[in-house]
């Protein structure tokens, strides 16, 4: 609620798992947009300070390769807004190495979203030890990770040990459909966005882990499937209370039938002319009793295509 929020009581995270193309990263530009704006999530102003937000630093942990669509998205869903209520964003690959600490600095001043690849995160705090108290102890307001799963899933990584290290209450995952063959990344993103919810590594696999997959071979006793039915659906109950799982059926009332279509085109005048000679080279290779491996055909062919 509003009131929980002005303080850090109750304050804990949540996984926003949804399958890939629902609007994870529209739904948390939506969100920062409100955290950082609505006139109702601001503090009392007091005799000592002045009125300001609950949550005024946000950090934004994201895949390298996705840095710059995130930024697309800022810009796309909120670009429009900025003179009345605006989101400042910090992208920080796009920050000269020798300025990045400043940029963290005036971040931690003025508040904003610090939008940042893993490994970059990890180099400032390894390289500037005294940004330790911004980005991690006590840390930003809210911190969010994108693809958490794949951050998290290899216990004792740089990584993994860097984000264990946040002290922020306030944390939010994003994923796609998650954990599909893998307990163990359930109980790593379940247990760092709310710490012992699911109790040690050792309480797990004893009460959720092991039962579950003694239910799932092809020999299982009917009282190993039996066990492994009611160990799961006691599982996801638990993780339901912060975690929202949502696939691609809920668009199907909305959306026509998804209809594959190929096309198939003829190659160009250079296309065959370059296909005969990579034919005519791979002849002569089977004429010296030698060959060339599929995976290197691929490569040799595709960018005819």
């Amino acid at each position: 609620t509003i009131q929980e929020a002005y303080t850090e009581k109750g304050s804990s995270g949540c996984i926003l798992a949804h399958t890939m193309g629902l609007g994870k990263t529209f739904q948390a530009v939506t969100l920062i947009h409100t955290l950082l704006n609505h006139p109702h999530l601001r503090m009392p102003k007091t005799k000592t300070k002045t009125r300001r937000g609950f949550i005024e630093r946000i950090l934004l942990l994201v895949p390298v390769n996705t840095l710059l669509n995130w930024e697309k998205e800022f810009e796309k869903w909120t670009g429009s807004l900025q003179e009345t209520s605006p989101v400042e964003v910090y992208e920080m690959s796009c920050v000269a190495k020798e300025q990045r600490k400043k940029t963290v600095e005036r971040w931690t001043k003025l508040g904003g979203v610090l939008l940042i690849g893993e490994q970059a995160y990890g180099l400032l705090l390894k390289k500037h030890a005294d940004l330790a108290k911004a980005l991690q102890n006590p840390g930003p307001d809210l911190v969010i990770i994108d693809e958490a799963h794949t951050m998290l899933k290899s216990h004792g990584t740089r990584i993994s040990e860097v984000l264990e290290g946040i002290r922020t209450n306030r944390r939010i995952t994003l994923t796609g459909t998650p954990f599909v063959n893998n307990l163990k990344e359930y109980y790593r993103v379940a247990s760092w966005v709310r710490p012992g919810v699911l109790g040690s590594i050792k309480e797990f696999e004893r009460n959720f882990e092991k039962p579950i997959i003694a239910g799932l071979n092809s020999d299982s006793t009917y009282q190993q499937v039996a066990l492994q039915v009611q160990t799961s659906k006691r599982l996801f109950q638990t993780m339901s209370e912060f975690m929202q799982r949502r696939d691609s059926s809920i668009l199907k009332r909305d959306l026509p039938p998804s209809q594959t279509i190929v096309i198939t085109v003829r190659q160009s005048k250079v296309q065959s002319q370059l296909y005969r000679k990579f034919q005519k080279f791979v002849d002569k290779l089977r004429l010296k009793d030698q060959s060339l491996p599929f995976i290197s055909h691929y490569q040799i062919l595709r960018p005819l295509h």
